[in-house]
């Protein structure tokens, strides 16, 4: 391999690695906000889970494209060194590790968002019939007549 071949090679191993080590930040970051969202999920803090779930949403966009950078990149990526294959597969495990971890707590926690939700819904509808029930006994206005009174009262 000429010189420049080999500092091509270590250049591509360099510029790969930075790349998966930004995607295992951003897993890294996704499951850091999964924690936080848990705890504003449970505490019922709306507005302050809608700001977190754009930034996740910002990240899971850079993850995207970090990936379709991968993708482009994996040919230079089968040309490197055993050394260099190594370190980055072992990079691709925690990254697959990761993105395992941030699936099971996403499912996690959209099984209890949607607990929260049918739990609320039933509350609305027996808040709902308890409200058609009081009226039911509301007494009639004044000078109204009941349906169910003779002609002669």
């Amino acid at each position: 391999m000429t010189e420049s071949a080999a500092s091509r090679a270590v250049s591509d191993a360099d510029q790969l690695v930075q790349l998966l080590s930004d995607q295992q930040r951003g897993y890294e970051q996704l499951a850091a906000l999964g924690g936080q969202y848990r705890e504003l999920l449970n505490e019922g803090q709306t507005d302050t889970l809608r700001a977190l779930i754009d930034q996740r949403q910002q990240i899971v966009e850079r993850l995207v494209s970090l990936h379709g950078q991968w993708q482009a990149r994996q040919a230079a990526a089968a040309k490197l060194g055993e050394a260099d294959r190594l370190r980055l597969e072992k990079i691709i495990r925690r990254i697959t590790e990761l993105r395992e971890s941030v699936l099971a707590d996403q499912d996690r926690d959209l099984k209890r968002l949607h607990e929260a939700r049918g739990r609320l819904r039933e509350q609305l509808e027996q808040i709902r019939t308890a409200g058609t029930a009081m009226m039911a006994y509301r007494p009639a206005p004044a000078g109204c007549s009941s349906r169910l009174t003779d002609r002669q009262g």
